[in-house]
């Protein structure tokens, strides 16, 4: 399902591109209130005149904390962040940052599972995220979706303090 969800945005972000001279929608690379490094909207704002940004294809089926993550915007008003999957916007900025790394279509990520790591959000705390596939979904440039294996729960923890 997750898998589906991802393709379903991929031919969202396509129909953007028609409309946008093959460019990729600008959006945070984190939805709020997850920590972003920039001020454009998330990605499921982004493609509302594509996909209503309530959509389930937002939602990995298998996200148990991402998703429902509430926090206060600016005028006060209950938000919930909406979205499982980030969003690779700075890969997708330009030709040359895909060259420097010797990317291609194929192998491109656009967006994938918040699957298995520590966040920051807006508002300075931080929160765990446990794996939960074994392997994360990843929509791909091309628009196919495939699985990178995640790394094991011992390679993502940060080294123990010396004694």
């Amino acid at each position: 399902a997750c898998g589906a969800n991802l393709h379903g945005l991929g031919q969202g972000i396509e129909a953007y591109k028609m409309d946008h001279d093959a460019a990729f929608p600008s959006a945070r690379y984190m939805p709020a209130p997850l920590l972003s490094g920039d001020t454009d909207p998330a990605l499921n704002v982004a493609l509302a005149d594509y996909i209503e940004p309530n959509n389930p294809a937002y939602r990995c089926p298998g996200d148990p904390t991402i998703y429902d993550l509430e926090w206060t915007d600016d005028q006060g008003v209950t938000r919930q962040c909406g979205m499982s999957y980030s969003y690779e916007s700075a890969a997708l900025s330009g030709r040359t940052f895909a060259r420097f790394l010797q990317r291609n279509t194929t192998n491109t990520p656009v967006a994938h599972c918040f699957d298995g790591g520590t966040v920051e959000l807006q508002d300075g705390r931080t929160i765990r995220v446990d794996f939960y596939h074994k392997e994360r979904n990843v929509l791909f440039v091309d628009g196919h979706v495939g699985n990178v294996v995640a790394p094991p729960e011992s390679e993502t923890q940060p080294p123990a303090p010396d004694a």
